[in-house]
């Protein structure tokens, strides 16, 4: 009967709309899947990088302060080494003063002797010469103990310079070895990142995915009893 065949199409055709209807849902729904997938990754991605920052911060602080540390340790010792120097020329100084000092005090005290009678008697027998040779004998006593102190004042400066010289070239084998170290920590933080990389993220995005499907779960319970109560109210 036309009627019948009628029937049958229009049943056949709502089937074939409800199929439809079915497959685009069953689209929206992996869309949505997908969306949620891509989503809670990119935000699993995002704490994984937040965590590797604060990690090379952390390195950055810890490098600096090891840096300044040095650094402030080198200060102290150069500056140690120019304050011996300082020293070293302020006791040379004094060391000279105190020979002039004395050498004055020795001719002074010369003069005075041979302007007595008994000096005067003792140049008389000894000749003219005598108090001129005594007096120079003073002078070049004083002068051979000066000689003497800027001798020892320059080999002092010697061993000080020397000093300085390996405590500049050890300062700077360290500065050279702390930086060495630094690059050599900054690359294997840079590689163990990128060896845990995936795992963290793919540990995230789980975590992520069971606090949202708990949290669906929640809401989800909430709905019913709330739906239950309004139904038990209308009754």
């Amino acid at each position: 009967m036309p009627s019948d065949r009628k029937a049958e199409d229009r049943v056949a055709a709502q089937k074939k709309l409800d199929a439809q209807r079915r497959e685009a849902a069953q689209r929206d729904i992996q869309k949505r899947d997908e969306t949620r997938r891509d989503e809670t990754r990119q935000r699993a991605e995002a704490l994984v990088k937040e965590r590797e920052k604060r990690h090379q911060a952390d390195q950055i602080h810890e490098h600096r302060r090891q840096t300044d540390r040095m650094r402030k340790q080198h200060s102290i010792e150069m500056r140690s080494h120019t304050d011996n120097a300082s020293h070293a020329i302020s006791v040379h100084a004094q060391k000279i003063k105190n020979i002039d000092v004395a050498e004055r005090r020795d001719l002074e005290a010369l003069g005075a002797r041979n302007r007595t009678l008994s000096g005067r008697l003792t140049n008389l027998v000894r000749g003219s010469g005598h108090a001129a040779r005594e007096e120079k004998a003073i002078v070049d006593r004083h002068e051979a103990q000066r000689m003497q102190a800027h001798r020892n004042h320059e080999v002092l400066k010697d061993r000080q310079f020397e000093a300085a010289q390996a405590s500049r070239i050890r300062q700077a084998h360290e500065r050279n070895a702390i930086f060495d170290q630094h690059r050599t920590e900054r690359r294997e933080l840079a590689d163990a990142h990128e060896r845990a990389r995936p795992r963290q993220i793919e540990q995230h995005r789980l975590a992520l995915e069971a606090t949202r499907l708990r949290q669906t779960r929640e809401t989800t319970l909430s709905h019913d009893f709330d739906r239950g109560r309004t139904l038990e109210l209308k009754r």
